[in-house]
């Protein structure tokens, strides 16, 4: 992959990070340049379908350029996302239950029980998906989204690596895959919001598609476009979570990637890359954690006082997530460790 669209895709994530934060920055604390309140909710929906589409994206790429079996590919998986995963757990289990001992009210102490956090880590739901939706543990709400993507990724790999080194026809191949599809998009689709989700997931893979194949002549043109075109159907439909809106979202994406690999000079140097790269690895941990630290900002300070409370909401939410990167990268450590002296007893 090229660097500039490392770049850009580093640049895509950072950007949602920030949505998330702006978006439920007007919903905790009440701070907001609009007049109505409805547009609360369409900056973090917008940043969840950035996410998604990037998930799309990168799947797709990491599946064509590896030779790895599907448990082998689904193992290294599991340690890159588990490791920093659990730890958001045991945080967010320890944030909460501070509640408690300060007499604190708590507003999710429904989902604070054992039976959720065992069905978060095994990535399931402890309740009836299409009456409630996904059940997240405690105040850790955005995992919903986690959930999704993480079964999305499972079987896309699982129908690409189960084909790749064989020699089956390519329609009937393609025609399985996509009953499959279609199969778990009607599951997923049966929760709220979901069907949105698994349709960036898909036009993520388009993108991925595509994108190497165009043509950059008139990019700035369509980026123009495309940007006023968002901007204008969030002023009509008040959300991001709409077709069109979604549509236009993957162009824009589209576009950027096409600028990028099309470009025949570096952005940017090796230092800004490796800041981007630190600030890239820190959005995991905050889109995990950051739901949590808000709410007990607000929680235990209530009433709150806006724009003051949401700085000192976002500081310790970046200072706990370098936590979870901390935990999340001494765990990778170990676990290299171990394979590595694992391999070395079998030779």
């Amino acid at each position: 992959m090229k660097k500039n669209v490392s770049v850009v895709l580093d640049v895509w994530r950072i950007l949602a990070c920030i949505f998330v934060f702006v978006g439920h920055g007007f919903v905790f604390f009440h701070i907001t340049p609009f007049k109505d309140a409805s547009y609360f909710f369409y900056f973090q929906d917008f940043a969840v379908l950035i996410f998604v589409i990037l998930s799309g994206f990168l799947n797709t790429y990491s599946l064509d350029n590896t030779n790895r079996s599907f448990f082998r590919w689904g193992g290294q998986r599991v340690v890159r996302i588990y490791s920093y995963y659990i730890p958001a757990l045991l945080v967010v289990a320890l944030i909460d239950a501070l509640h408690w001992p300060l007499h604190i009210n708590f507003s999710f102490i429904n989902e604070y029980n054992i039976q959720t956090f065992i069905c978060n880590i095994l990535m399931l739901n402890s309740r009836n998906w299409s009456a409630e939706g996904i059940a997240s543990f405690a105040s850790m709400k955005p995992l919903w989204t986690l959930v999704v993507e993480w079964w999305l990724n499972q079987v896309h790999a699982f129908l690409v690596l189960e084909h790749k080194h064989k020699s089956y026809d390519s329609i009937i191949s393609y025609l399985k895959d996509g009953i499959v599809l279609i199969l778990l998009m009607g599951y997923l689709a049966t929760v709220y919001h979901v069907q949105y989700v698994v349709f960036a997931y898909l036009l993520g893979i388009v993108v991925y598609r595509i994108y190497q194949e165009l043509s950059a002549k008139g990019y700035v043109i369509v980026l123009g476009i495309t940007l006023v075109g968002i901007v204008a159907s969030g002023v009509v439909y008040k959300q991001a979570y709409n077709y069109i809106v979604l549509i236009l979202l993957v162009l824009l994406f589209l576009c950027t990637l096409v600028w990028a690999n099309r470009s025949d000079v570096y952005w940017v140097n090796d230092h800004t890359q490796n800041v981007l790269l630190h600030l890239r690895n820190l959005t995991f941990p905050i889109y995990m954690i950051h739901y949590t630290i808000f709410t007990f900002v607000v929680e235990i300070k209530y009433p709150n006082e806006g724009i003051r409370d949401f700085f000192v909401a976002i500081v310790i939410s970046v200072l706990v997530s370098y936590v979870i990167l901390f935990m999340g990268n001494a765990n990778r450590k170990i676990i290299d460790k171990l394979v590595i002296l694992n391999k070395g007893r079998e030779v």
